[in-house]
Parts: structure tokens; C-alpha cells; sequence
């Protein structure tokens, strides 16, 4: 547990683990065209995932600081259109999505993140840019940890 947390590469990790390298589409359905922490003007073609920061705690300990950050993988299917197919459309979308940090917890920064997890999703409207999609809001818990010299 040691090194600079850099909540930028976290995210571009987790855009990784939800880009089409790493997902599996569901039959039949278009694969996952962009999965970026860059978060873009507009919405680029869909299905796409934008991954955002939305908090980070801390504690304190005698040598380290521990905490999580928050980040969400937003999921945006389509633009409203048919609701009940896309509800469908959504449920095999959420089980393609929600164990994607399953098989590598560490994200590739082992040096300060002891683990990511799933711990929420929530299918239904997601709003981008003034628009409306059909989408799943993943939140994604990062469990964090670095050592610290503190100084008085």
C-alpha cells in the first residue's frame, strides 16, 4: 500500500475493464462502441459507457490513509424509444455488465487500490447532453489505500 492515488488512471481502468475488449454483448446486440473516463460534449455512438468520479472519503491512521471513491459507469443503451424492449434489452445488459471488475479487483494499480466492486446498478433513463437514453447507472466502489508520512 504505497503511491499517489491517481483518480484518472482509476477511471481510465475501469473504462477499460467496460469497454467491448472486456464485455461480451448480448446475443444479436451491438457491442459496446465507446467506454471512456474522457467524458465527451455529446453522446458518441451508442451503446457507450462514461465512466465519472462522484466522491472520495478518507481515514486516518498512524502511516496510511484509506477510503473509497465512487465512480459510476454509466451505461447508455439508446435513446428512448420503446420502453418495453428495451427493458428486456437492459436486464441482459446489467448481466454482462455488473462483474466486469470481478477479474481484476486491483484494476492494475495494486499499488493503491485494494479493490474495486460493483455495489449498485440501476437500469432505467439516463440523461447525457440535454438528451434521454435507456441505460444502467453501475456504481463501482474502489477501496483505497496509501501510506502517508504525516509531519507535525
Amino acid at each position: 500500500m504505497s503511491g499517489i492515488i491517481d483518480f484518472n488512471a482509476i477511471a481510465g481502468a475501469l473504462a477499460t475493464r467496460f469497454s467491448a475488449v472486456n464485455v461480451t454483448a448480448p446475443t444479436n446486440e451491438t457491442p459496446i462502441r465507446t467506454s471512456t473516463e474522457k467524458l465527451p460534449s455529446q453522446m458518441p455512438g451508442t451503446p457507450a459507457v462514461l465512466i465519472s468520479l462522484e466522491t472520495v472519503s478518507f481515514n486516518y491512521h498512524a502511516s496510511a490513509r484509506t477510503g473509497t471513491a465512487i465512480y459510476h459507469a454509466k451505461f447508455y443503451l439508446e435513446r428512448v424509444r420503446d420502453t418495453g424492449r428495451n427493458a428486456t434489452l437492459l436486464y441482459k445488459w446489467v448481466s454482462a455488465l455488473y462483474g466486469q471488475v470481478d477479474g481484476q479487483i486491483h484494476l492494475g494499480l495494486s499499488s493503491y487500490v485494494n479493490w474495486a466492486e460493483v455495489t449498485a446498478t440501476n437500469p432505467g433513463v439516463l440523461t447525457y447532453a440535454g438528451e434521454s437514453y435507456e441505460g444502467i447507472d453501475l456504481q463501482v466502489t474502489v477501496h483505497l489505500g496509501e501510506g502517508i508520512s504525516p509531519v507535525a
